[in-house]
């Protein structure tokens, strides 16, 4: 406590202490300024305690307490306002100062968070499916297929997970645990022909989740959120997206991380050719600052045939990572 805010919380204790009783009340006086005032004056004149006076510089928010006029008009309050004011206003400055101290620590950590994901130390893997320790035609009862389609797994050189239903409408696989979050859901994806895929995060159903997803026949990619719409069915929010390109009949990794971050969810994303170097940089990134937000859920994999013409799509190495 400083040597002035002692002083002036031992004239509150005195007064107290000897019974007396401001006459100002519970409201501040008017006091007017004369001629040749200084605030020490007033302060020794109002409340008996020249000492005082930068508490009602400050009450009366003066910027420069030599700069009285003459006729101008104080808020003369009582002590025990004076101090009140004084305090709050000292609490009200230290709560700031911690709050910037906050947010420069959120930042760093959410710095480290993200170099440590970058360069996969402290990822803990959760979840991983190469899906060959299933037959060919086999259906895998650790994954659910809460939109239907027609899921098994194929043989493609290696054993991967594909979908060959051509109608049109959107078909996906999820797997996890409904309380993930904070992690990385990444696999391999080859479309064939006519078609768009991509990978969920926090999935809470199907009409609620994010997904990292190509669009427009592979033209694009996108960060999407799909949410109920009344009377049934969705929406779907494209929180960003821009233009990529990717071939029909190869294969492409998919990366989606998604992340809760100070009162918003943070979602990044990136897509390249299968056993080539993986890219330093995300490709697109969104955050979802709604009071709908998703914060937690299931990943899994999606597709939607384009045209009857679509062959299929297959997804093989599947894994998802919890951050730090």
């Amino acid at each position: 406590m400083t040597t002035h805010r002692m002083r002036v919380c031992a004239t509150v204790l005195f007064a107290a202490l000897a019974g007396l009783v401001y006459a100002q009340g519970a409201e501040p006086s008017v006091y007017t300024v004369q001629k040749g005032d200084t605030l020490s004056d007033i302060a020794g004149a109002e409340l008996a305690d020249t000492t005082l006076w930068p508490l009602i510089a400050q009450y009366n928010r003066l910027g420069d307490a030599s700069a009285l006029r003459e006729g101008q008009r104080l808020l003369i309050p009582t002590v025990a306002a004076l101090v009140a004011a004084d305090i709050a206003e000292s609490e009200s400055e230290d709560a700031a100062g911690l709050l910037v101290e906050i947010r420069a620590l959120r930042d760093e950590l959410a710095a480290l968070r993200t170099g440590l994901a970058a360069s996969g130390i402290g990822l803990t893997p959760v979840r991983m499916s190469m899906f060959e320790a299933s037959a060919v035609g086999d259906t895998p009862s650790d994954w659910e297929y809460p939109s239907g389609g027609s899921w098994g797994v194929a043989d493609r050189g290696t054993r991967v997970l594909q979908q060959s239903d051509r109608s049109i409408d959107n078909r996906g696989a999820v797997t996890g645990d409904a309380a993930w979050r904070d992690y990385i859901a990444q696999t391999d994806i080859r479309i064939e022909h006519s078609g768009d895929a991509g990978v969920f995060a926090y999935w809470g159903g199907h009409e609620r989740n994010y997904r990292l997803r190509t669009d427009d026949r592979m033209r694009r990619i996108q960060i999407a959120k799909r949410t109920p719409r009344d009377g049934g069915g969705h929406h779907t929010h494209v929180l960003a997206a821009r233009s990529i390109d990717i071939k029909e009949n190869r294969w492409y990794t998919y990366k989606l991380q998604a992340a809760n971050l100070d009162g918003a969810t943070y979602l990044r994303g990136k897509v390249w050719p299968r056993g080539s170097r993986e890219p330093a940089h995300w490709a697109i990134q969104a955050a979802d600052h709604g009071a709908d937000r998703y914060t937690r859920g299931k990943a899994g994999l999606w597709t939607k045939p384009f045209a009857p013409s679509y062959r299929g799509t297959q997804f093989d190495n599947f894994s998802v990572l919890t951050m730090p």
